[in-house]
This record gives structure tokens, C-alpha cells and sequence, in this order.
């Protein structure tokens, strides 16, 4: 037969089912009579015609009985990364070095960090003598208290003796007791503060190394641009090795994970399906997780598989066995009460068949048939979609799908940092200047006064020491003389009260022989605690001369008036924020600020890049940790690969060391910008050169997929539901089918698309 325009049988040359016309008049032929025979039954149920066999809406078209893995998949997406091991300290630090840059390369050992502060003698004495005056306070305290309630002993032998209500005493020790209870947990506390303040000191004062645990590259450094603290268990350093690679899902944290349970885990690997493992942590880790509320990313590995840095892959999951049965398309099956009903076409005799079958397991598209049909026959399902009009074919590839975004912001990277700290007390004066700095540019000043005012201030200090003293002596030699000759009117008073009381009890007010019985212990009492108070204020007084003078004798020595000390770059670089303002005073060990700086121009394969053009709406994450790159610049382009990146949150690591639970985090870079990162290049590319230049790189890139030209997939829409499916028409037993397939949804515009399930390599399908 030779190909017709008239003839809707041909498409290209192909014959596409030439009986197709017929089946579908002898189809609507029984459809009327069935419907009668329908109609005319009195007193019977009646049975619904299949909707989707209406010639007048749907298209006659027939697909084949195959063999199918039913179940309904869930997919998740995920990056090959190396193993990382996390560069930290357990309490907070501040940091005055960082030894190395993204994508150096480290040995296990190697210090890639240190904090180093010295010059705190003078706040630690400042401290000790803090501790030494609490303490002081604090024995003056327990021996007043001591005195009080001997004195309420004598008063409550008093009671007893006038045979009085021993009721007040009693609640006026408990309150007592009470008082004494808070004083000196008041004190303790505030000693306790300042000796926790020495152990800051001190561990300031002591050189602390971070050194790498594990050999590898250097993947992630802290941002010190803007400050040098880092916090307990923040990463300082992250170190990542190579050559132990897994597949780490960035969306999916433990916590979200529910595919644990599922029977079937896999992925594709060369097209063929591939077994995956959760590469889980041990329950304690898990349980130390929870109990943090932080949940680190899930993790797998595909045993066996060669994997490569870089690779995005896709990980499939299904509740059921991953083992191909029969089915047919749901489009193929009608009900009527409880049974399924297919209709077969017969090829040798021209008609339809209207089979029951046996149905087992479904999905969004497919249903196992257990009985009824064959592999192989071919069945009527509903099609509303017209076949394009002279479609070609494409047969169906496998390769490397990729996703790729430009951009044109591209710098060296600033891979490290100088870090500035003052090295005196003084105040802070800025030195304006552009944030790109030479060599030996001047950077700030610290103005120290150690002049004639300071001195003198230190003067007036012992003056007032030695002033203050002599103003207690005198006031102490007072009160003494006036409670010595009360002590002695008491003394002899107390006789005369007790022989009136004894002789006529009734005659004489108990409240009188009260005062005048406890007259001498109260006032015993109050000499004994001037005694005290004058014996603590002479060892606060001799510790203070001490103190003091050594303060004089240190700022005398500073003489010479105001001190401007200039502070240059030590390398050219960027000007990082300052952490101070002017006039803003400083103490020595102050972070001030610190200069990113690079390599050099010769040594220019690390870039920095950052910000897509807005024509890639959607690309809004950086790239991967491996991810090739590109640099073009004219006629020169150089390859290259993603060396670190900035994270939109913070992100953990959980692991065990020394038999103890370790959860670190990495925070984002502090530059304002979410999708910045650094490449590192095959060769050097010069500054001159990034003007104008444009660096591409993999948003994903998966190898060894099906991937089909974009106008090959066709979308439908249900009217009811507003669900909307993906197809393609597949040629089988030379003729096209809608065959449904799932469809990797790109962030960026693609010619050609990744197929996750629905066609293999080697297909032909209409374009």
C-alpha cells in the first residue's frame, strides 16, 4: 500500500494499526446493541457502559499486556559527597589564626586553626583580688551572723527564766537562719562568677590547636570576616576525603525520612536498578539527635556502585517487591459491582472481546492483572489525545543529563584570613580607607593614654584608701568608748534588777527585768561585732595598699603622655567588616577585624562566584560540592570543579569520638549572598580575564539516565480530579501507545529531559 494523505493509517511511511477503523465500527456496532439489551431488561440491574469506549469522545486506540514493576514509587534526589570530618572545640574559643583555605589539602594532624591570647596578668589579678575581697566578705558575714544568734540564745534563757512566750524568738531565728542561708549564697555566687571569669582568662591565656582528624580536603572554613568567636561544637574546618563517597539527600533530614520501613530501596546505575542502604547512625547518635532537636541530612550508600563526586542520582522507594507481573493500564479497566472487565482485541477474527480478570496490585497508572490475559494482547483504553500529525520518531538514549546555570560575578577567591586583634588597652580610632587593601596599608589605630592624668588618678586612689581608713579608726575608737561605759552601767544594774524581780515578781513589770537582764549580752554582743568589722576592714585595707600600689607603680612606669599605635595590613586583601567603632574603647585581646585575602595572582585557580543572572529564575542554589564548572573568557575556557559552598541554614554532622556523642554545625557564610561558592580550576585564569568572563555550572547532573528531546512529552489533564499526567507515544507492535512516564522536574528551561520511569534505552517514541 503506498502512503496517502487520506489514509489516517500512515504516519511518516509507518503503518500504525490498519484495522484500527474497523475494530472501532464493529466496537460502537456492539456498544448500541449492548446498551438496548440494557435498556430493555425490566427489573435488572443496570450496567454502566465503560465511558471512555465512546466513539463520539475518545479516540479507539489499544495497548499491549507487558510485564511491570506495579507500585507506587516515591523519589528522592541526592548528591554523591565525600565523607566530611568536622574541625571544632568543645567550648567556645576565639580564634586568633586559620592556617588553610577551601580545597587545600591537609594531613591528618596538621593544625588548621589556633587560638592564642596572652597579656591577661592584669585582669587576673584584678579577678584574685576580686576573690580575695569575697572571701573576706564573706568570713565577716558568718561570724556577725554567729554573734546575733548566741544573742538570741542569752535572750531565750532570759524567757525562760521570766517563764515568758518563747514563740517570737523562735521565728525570729528562723528568719535568721533564713538571712544567713541568703547572704552567703549571694556571695558564693558572686565568687563563683569570678572565678569562672579566671577560667575564661586562663583558657584564653593558653594556646589552643585545631587540628585535623582525618587527611583530606579542605571543603568548608567559618566565616571570619566579621568575627573570630566560635561557638562550642561550631565547625572551624571541615575536612572531606575523596575517595569515601556516599549519596547524602539535602532535603531530607532524620527526622522527615519515612521510607525505613519499605521493601524495596534502589536507584539506577548504567539503567540498570541498583539496591541502596541507609548509611544509618547508631541508635544512641539517633536518640543524641532527637534529644538536640538538630537532624543532620540523610545519608546512603549503593554498595558496589562506582561512584563519582559531583553526581546527582535519583533514590526510588516502594512498599511492595520490586518484581515485574502482568498488568494493564488503568485506562484499560472497567468495573461493573465487584468485577474487572477488559476488552481484548482480536487480531485473527476482527472483533472485541469484553474479558473478565483477575486484578492484584496498583498504582497511579498500572494495575497487576493475575488473571484473564496474556502478555502480549491488546486492550482498548481510554485516549481523548489526538496523535501528532506528521510526528517523527526518536529512539530513546541513555547519557548524562545535566542542568546548567551561568552566571557572570566572578572574583578570585579569598580563601584566607588575617586576623586583626589589639594588642592594647587604649581606645580605637578606624583609618578610612576602601575595603581593598595593599601590603602595609594602615588598617586602624589603638590611642593609649599613659599619661600624668592616669597617674595621678591612681594617686587619688591610695589617698582615698588611706583616707576612708582613718575615718573607720576614728569612728571605731568612738563606739567602743561609748559601748565600754554602757557595758559597764549594765553590769552593774543587771543584780539590782534580778533581786527586785525575785523579791516581788508581782510588783515588777516583766518587761523591765527583760531589758535590764539582757542589757550586758546585747551589748557584748555589739562590741564583739565592731571587733570584727574593724578586724576585716584592716585586712581590706592592707590588701588594698598592696593592690593599689602596684596599680601606681605600673601606670607610673607608662609615663610619656598619649601612645598612637598604628596598624598596618599584613598582606593585601578585602576589608572585612570592623567589629568596633571609633572612640570606642578596647581592651587588649579585642577582635577588631580581619582581611580576606588570596593566594596570589599567580596561583589564581581558586575563583570565587556568586549571584545568576535573574534569566535563571529558579536557580537559586549554589553548586555542589564537585560539580563541574566552566570559565570562558573570549576564546579561553578552562574546566574546573566546586570546591566549597555556602549553606542556606545551618548544617550538622553527628558522629561518636572517644565513646562520646559529638554533634557539630556549620553556619552560613555571613556575605549576604545564598548562593555564592569556589571552584577550583584546571588552570590559572588571571584577574584581567574575570571581567566579562562567564563561569556555567551543574545545578545537577545525573549519569548514564533516559533522556528524551522535551517536545516529546505530552501532558493530559483529568476534568474531574485537575490531576495531570505525563506521557509519550511509544511504538509497540508498530503502532503508538500513550505510555505514561514520570518525568524529572528541572529548575532551568531543558531541550531534553531526565525519564525516571516509563521508557528504557532503545525505545521508539514520536517526537
Amino acid at each position: 500500500m503506498k502512503k496517502s494523505k487520506k489514509n489516517p493509517n500512515f504516519i511518516n511511511g509507518r503503518h500504525y494499526g490498519v484495522r484500527g477503523r474497523l475494530f472501532a465500527v464493529l466496537f460502537s456496532v456492539i456498544l448500541l446493541l449492548s446498551q438496548c439489551i440494557l435498556l430493555a431488561g425490566c427489573g435488572k440491574k443496570e450496567t454502566q457502559a465503560p465511558e471512555l469506549i465512546d466513539p463520539v469522545r475518545d479516540i479507539v486506540s489499544y495497548r499491549p499486556v507487558t510485564k511491570r514493576v506495579v507500585g507506587i514509587e516515591y523519589i528522592l534526589y541526592g548528591n554523591v559527597v565525600p565523607v566530611e570530618y568536622p574541625c571544632y572545640n568543645e567550648k567556645s574559643i576565639e580564634l586568633t589564626e586559620i592556617k588553610v583555605g577551601l580545597g587545600d589539602y591537609v594531613q591528618e594532624g596538621d593544625v588548621v586553626a589556633v587560638a592564642d591570647k596572652e597579656g591577661v596578668d592584669e585582669e587576673l589579678s584584678d579577678i584574685n583580688y576580686n576573690i580575695a575581697q569575697l572571701g573576706r566578705k564573706k568570713e565577716k558575714t558568718e561570724k556577725i551572723y554567729d554573734q546575733n544568734f548566741a544573742l538570741l540564745e542569752t535572750e531565750k534563757s532570759t524567757e525562760v527564766y521570766l517563764k515568758g512566750d518563747l514563740s517570737g524568738l523562735n521565728r525570729q531565728m528562723q528568719i535568721e537562719q533564713e538571712n544567713k542561708r541568703y547572704d552567703l549564697a549571694v556571695l558564693d555566687t558572686r565568687i563563683n562568677a569570678e572565678r569562672s571569669a579566671i577560667e575564661r582568662k586562663n583558657r584564653k591565656g593558653k594556646k589552643v590547636d585545631i587540628v585535623a582528624p582525618h587527611s583530606g580536603y579542605v571543603t568548608y572554613v567559618k566565616d571570619m570576616s566579621e568575627s573570630n568567636v566560635a561557638q562550642a561544637y561550631e565547625n572551624i574546618v571541615v575536612i572531606g576525603d575523596k575517595n569515601d563517597l556516599y549519596v547524602e539527600v539535602p532535603d531530607v533530614n532524620i527526622k522527615d525520612y519515612k521510607y525505613k520501613d519499605y521493601l524495596s530501596k534502589w536507584t539506577k546505575i548504567n539503567g540498570s536498578n541498583v539496591p541502596i542502604e541507609e548509611y544509618d547512625y547508631d541508635p544512641s547518635l539517633s536518640a543524641y539527635a532527637y534529644a538536640s532537636n538538630k537532624y543532620p541530612c540523610m545519608r546512603f550508600l549503593v554498595p558496589g556502585a562506582d561512584l563519582k563526586l559531583g553526581d546527582s542520582v535519583s533514590l526510588f522507594f516502594m512498599n511492595d517487591p520490586m518484581t515485574e507481573t502482568l498488568a494493564v493500564g488503568n485506562d484499560s479497566l472497567y468495573r461493573e459491582g465487584l468485577d474487572a472487565f477488559v476488552y481484548v482485541r482480536n487480531d485473527e477474527t476482527g472483533t472485541v472481546e469484553k474479558r473478565k480478570v483477575e486484578t492484584g496490585a496498583a498504582d497511579h497508572d498500572y494495575t497487576e492483572i493475575k488473571s484473564g490475559v496474556k502478555e502480549g494482547e491488546m486492550l482498548l483504553y481510554s485516549n481523548k489525545i489526538v496523535l501528532p500529525s506528521n510526528p517523527g520518531e526518536y529512539k530513546v538514549e541513555t547519557g548524562t543529563y545535566t542542568e546548567t546555570v551561568t552566571l557572570d560575578k566572578i572574583s578570585p577567591a579569598r580563601l584566607y584570613y588575617d586576623i586583626y586583634i589589639s594588642e592594647y588597652d587604649g581606645r580605637f580610632e578606624k583609618v578610612e580607607q576602601s575595603v581593598n587593601v595593599g601590603q602595609e596599608t594602615p588598617l586602624f589605630k589603638i590611642i593609649i593614654s599613659g599619661g600624668n592624668a592616669d597617674i595621678e588618678a591612681a594617686a587619688v586612689a591610695i589617698d582615698d584608701l588611706n583616707t576612708n581608713h582613718r575615718i573607720f579608726l576614728k569612728d571605731y575608737e568612738k563606739s567602743k568608748k561609748e559601748l565600754d561605759k554602757a557595758l559597764k552601767e549594765a553590769i552593774e544594774n543587771k543584780p539590782l534588777a534580778v533581786s527586785a524581780y525575785e523579791a516581788m515578781p508581782g510588783l515588777m513589770e516583766a518587761d523591765m527585768a527583760r531589758g535590764a537582764i539582757n542589757s550586758e549580752a546585747q551589748i557584748r554582743t555589739q562590741l564583739n561585732i565592731l571587733e570584727i568589722e574593724k578586724e576585716y576592714e584592716q585586712k581590706d585595707f592592707d590588701a588594698g595598699s598592696v593592690k593599689l600600689s602596684s596599680d601606681y607603680k605600673r601606670i607610673k612606669k607608662n609615663k610619656g603622655g598619649t601612645n598612637e599605635i598604628e596598624i598596618l595590613s599584613r598582606n593585601p586583601g578585602f576589608l572585612g567588616t570592623c567589629a568596633v567603632q571609633t572612640d570606642q574603647p578596647v581592651s587588649k585581646g579585642t577582635f577588631i577585624l580581619s582581611v580576606e585575602r588570596s593566594p596570589g595572582e599567580e596561583d589564581n585557580t581558586r575563583l570565587y562566584a556568586y549571584e545568576p543572572p535573574l534569566t535563571d529564575a529558579g536557580a537559586c542554589s549554589p553548586a555542589n560540592l564537585g560539580a563541574r564548572v566552566s570559565f570562558k573568557s573570549g576564546d579561553h575556557e578552562v574546566g574546573g570543579f566546586c570546591i566549597g559552598r555556602n549553606y542556606e541554614k545551618e548544617k550538622y554532622y553527628l558522629f561518636s569520638k572517644d565513646g562520646k556523642e559529638v554533634l557539630t554545625f556549620s553556619n552560613p557564610f555571613r556575605k549576604k549572598v545564598p548562593n555564592q561558592f569556589y571552584t577550583q580550576m584546571d588552570e590559572t585564569v588571571s584577574e584581567s580575564e574575570m571581567a566579562g568572563a562567564q563561569l556555567s555550572y551543574e545545578l545537577a547532573s545525573f549519569s548514564n539516565v533516559v533522556t528524551v528531546p522535551a517536545k516529546c512529552i505530552k501532558s493530559e489533564t483529568n476534568q474531574f480530579s485537575g490531576e495531570v499526567k505525563q506521557f509519550v507515544w511509544k511504538i509497540e507492535n508498530g503502532e503508538p501507545v500513550k505510555e505514561f512516564v514520570t518525568v524529572y522536574e528541572p529548575a532551568v528551561a531543558m531541550e531534553k529531559m531526565m525519564i525516571l520511569k516509563g521508557v528504557s534505552e532503545g525505545d521508539i517514541i514520536l517526537e
